[in-house]
């Protein structure tokens, strides 16, 4: 199986479109949906990327990468230093594991707003007359 296809590590990462945070198998990922991926080969705004960061770095930046270091900045400010200084590698488990407990929390917190909205409408549609 190739490195892009190793579904055995679930990535968050950033949405080089939308900007939200999202989960995925493949490490190569850069939109959240099918809606982004479009809109993002529409606008052109996938390649601008792809060429902005080739530019800085040549092969070895790619939009996945700097998308994959968005989510880590959002979800784990605390971890930046580490990974700068070269003390935590981006990928080793632990930050892997980290990270996905952070998304899952907000996933959850999420789910519970969502809850908590539906059970006050469905309230105040029982008290109408």
């Amino acid at each position: 199986m190739s490195a892009v296809t190793d579904t055995r590590i679930r990535r968050i990462t950033c949405c080089a479109i939308c900007d939200g945070l999202f989960d995925t198998r493949r490490s190569d990922a850069v939109t959240c949906s099918p809606a982004c991926r479009t809109r993002g080969h529409r606008t052109g705004e996938l390649k601008r990327l792809a060429a902005l960061f080739a530019g800085m770095g040549g092969n070895d930046i790619t939009v996945s990468m700097v998308m994959q270091a968005r989510a880590r900045r959002l979800l784990l400010p605390a971890r930046n230093e580490q990974i700068l200084a070269g003390t935590l590698q981006p990928d080793s488990p632990e930050l892997l594991a980290e990270m996905d407990a952070a998304f899952c929390a907000i996933e959850r917190g999420c789910m519970q707003l969502a809850i908590d909205r539906a059970q006050g409408a469905h309230a105040a549609a029982e008290s109408q007359p």
